[in-house]
């Protein structure tokens, strides 16, 4: 990793009091059941060299906390609370992997950032979510799992954390959306649509 890039992961990860060394998965969006992150936490489970941050509120939020507690993962579970638009790059900029387990989406504007950032995704594997981190010439942005199965996410997780290949591959694929959701393309083929 180049030494800017170094600088600032090491200072988004002080900035939202992460740990400075550990792997880290992150995840982002509203605490609810539909967006799922509590597999995030079973995840983190069949994982003990990974630690999870998620960035959201939510109804979710104590429930995962008490999964966390009963499963003896808590000290690897950072609770970031709600991050402003404004920060949500500096957010993505301490992940090492980007998991997104949501059950039922219409965009998946998170992941999107999180794609369009260069962090190599796991996400459920809806077509809205195929659709939206697939380039142009079709290449996926992310390893695409059953939502509600814990043991895939953790071995797509895993996988992307040992082949650095796959990684940039992944994180390649992820910058192309850039241009995809400039605001200036997505305006014209709004104007498109409704022509």
């Amino acid at each position: 990793m180049p030494a800017e890039l170094q600088d600032l992961y090491i200072q988004a990860r002080a900035a939202f009091g992460l740990p400075r060394d550990a792997t880290l998965v992150i995840s982002a969006g509203r605490l609810t059941a539909l967006k799922n992150q509590m597999i995030l936490v079973d995840v983190l489970a069949q994982l003990p060299k990974v630690q999870l941050a998620i960035a959201g509120a939510g109804p979710e939020r104590e429930a995962i906390l008490a999964r966390a507690e009963a499963l003896g993962v808590a000290d690897r579970l950072h609770m970031v609370g709600e991050v402003s638009p404004s920060q949500m790059f500096e957010f993505l900029a301490t992940g090492d992997v980007f998991a997104y387990p949501s059950t039922l989406e219409t965009f998946g504007l998170a992941v999107a950032e999180a794609a369009v950032a260069g962090l190599p995704i796991v996400s459920s594997d809806l077509p809205v979510l195929r659709e939206v981190l697939a380039s142009d010439g079709g290449e996926p942005a992310a390893l695409f799992m059953p939502p509600r199965d814990a043991a895939s996410f953790a071995a797509a997780i895993a996988q992307v954390l040992a082949d650095a290949p796959l990684r940039r591959r992944l994180q390649t694929a992820g910058r192309r959306l850039a241009a995809r959701y400039a605001p200036a393309k997505m305006c014209i083929a709004y104007e498109r649509l409704l022509a």
